[in-house]
């Protein structure tokens, strides 16, 4: 695969506050998006791919990322500075969904 094909040069962010969450989900509080597509594709026809991780590893790199759960992996920041490597949730096959921290 050549390297020009791995660019990521769109994504499709499906929800922010819009959509069905509980009251007390971090869209509602407008600190969460859902990523449906990457370049056109859905995300559930992409897998883990190297896109995919990619995309997830550079979610991971910034400061204040709380939450990341997606087909590549689950990782979530605990309030004492730790990482959860692989966390206990279920689905986000067909999604990446990354939250931050509000303050």
């Amino acid at each position: 695969m050549r390297e020009n094909s791995l660019k990521i040069t769109s994504i499709y962010i499906a929800a922010t506050t819009n959509g069905t969450h509980s009251s007390t989900s971090n869209h509602t509080r407008g600190t969460a998006v859902d990523i449906s597509r990457i370049k056109g594709t859905k995300m559930i026809n992409l897998g883990g791919n190297a896109q995919v991780k990619a995309l997830q590893e550079a979610f991971d790199d910034y400061p204040k990322i709380r939450e990341n759960f997606g087909p590549s992996f689950k990782h979530k920041a605990l309030p004492n500075g730790s990482v959860n490597l692989n966390w206990p949730i279920a689905g986000h096959q067909d999604h990446i969904y990354v939250s931050v921290q509000s303050n």
